[in-house]
């Protein structure tokens, strides 16, 4: 159909016989590159594509995947002694596969949520607060190691006397 379109419209060209027929030959032929990516341009863009995207968000996603898997919060019960506390922090640092162990002071934890959260339009509400809202939020921060199992060492450490919650960032 779409031929016949274009014989008629060609008809109505003035041109010598034989160059009419080498364009309408032309017109209904399909022409094939030799080029196997200008054959298939269409098909060689999307796989281009999706190859590019692979490359940019696997890395990205595994990077993201391994922080969360490695890096562990530690936070303890409401009312835990210090005792208890310096005690947990001995056993993880002797746990295998902890690469790392750092105590996070309530007063760091507070300096972080307040660079984090209370900036520019926010920073005013730094000025509400007359002590530190987040006295007890001290944790440790554990590091595992990059060929241990961060799933299982997050589960030997929830099991400890004294830890409500170890895993990201609360």
């Amino acid at each position: 159909m779409e031929n016949q379109k274009w014989i008629r419209a060609l008809g109505e060209i003035k041109l010598s016989e034989k160059a009419r027929e080498e364009l309408i030959d032309y017109c209904t032929r399909r022409q094939h590159s030799a080029n196997i990516l200008l054959r298939y341009a269409r098909l060689a863009a999307v796989c281009m594509c999706a190859a590019l995207s692979l490359a940019v968000c696997c890395p990205a996603y595994a990077a993201y995947h391994l922080y969360q898997e490695k890096n562990i919060y530690v936070y303890f019960e409401k009312d835990i002694t210090e005792e208890r506390i310096a005690e947990i922090g001995e056993v993880l640092e002797r746990m295998e596969g902890v690469y790392s162990v750092r105590f996070v002071s309530a007063d760091e934890a507070w300096d972080v949520f307040q660079n984090q959260y209370l900036t520019g339009e926010y920073a005013y509400l730094r000025d509400l607060f007359a002590e530190n809202p987040l006295s007890n939020s001290y944790n440790y921060h554990v590091t595992v190691e990059l060929d241990a199992d961060g799933k299982e060492i997050r589960e030997q450490i929830q099991k400890l006397e004294g830890v409500r919650a170890a895993g990201e960032r609360e």
